[in-house]
């Protein structure tokens, strides 16, 4: 996580509709200006165009907030067309959402808090989360398979691997 302005703290809080869980983050010490929170910087998630995602995440606190997902090409070009869904944050956990179809020409996406010019309240903040689909699922702790196994390798093309060639992984 990195924040383009304020601070960063754990507190000992979560959401008790996240499931387990025992601490969030706390964004504060905002200036008044724009700026952002981004999840998972530095490693932007690769997508399909045409393909429907929604992100979530958990915020408690006041001030308005944007949860947004920003496209890139492959060329690292922002598209400039964010999905984005804003909200006043309260004062009890509170799931915020965005939805969006991918763009043509993206290949990568980014899940992000944004703050306008007058929100300095700080702010907690749980259990983001950035799925396939049009629904915001039950909240599940991961990050990526970090172990799996090949179960089926099918290749066609004497010119292995350049032409049809298709595999199946399984989580270990």
């Amino acid at each position: 996580v990195r924040v383009s302005a304020g601070g960063l703290d754990y507190v000992k809080e979560w959401p008790t509709d996240a499931g387990l869980g025992t601490r969030c983050l706390r964004w504060t010490n905002q200036p008044a200006s724009n700026h952002q929170l981004v999840f998972d910087y530095g490693k932007w998630v690769p997508v399909i165009p045409g393909e429907t995602l929604t992100g979530s995440v958990y915020v408690k606190g006041g001030g308005s907030i944007t949860v947004r997902m920003a496209w890139i090409d492959s060329a690292g070009v922002d598209l400039g067309t964010n999905a984005s869904s804003s909200y006043t944050a309260t004062s009890s956990w509170t799931r915020y959402t965005v939805s969006g179809t991918v763009p043509a020409g993206a290949a990568l996406v980014r899940f992000e808090i944004a703050r306008g010019s007058s929100a300095v309240d700080d702010i907690d903040i749980a259990a983001p989360q950035l799925e396939v689909g049009s629904q915001a699922t039950d909240f599940q702790a991961g990050g990526g398979a970090p172990l799996v196994h090949i179960d089926q390798l099918e290749r066609t093309s004497p010119l292995y691997p350049y032409y049809n060639v298709s595999m199946t992984l399984l989580e270990a």
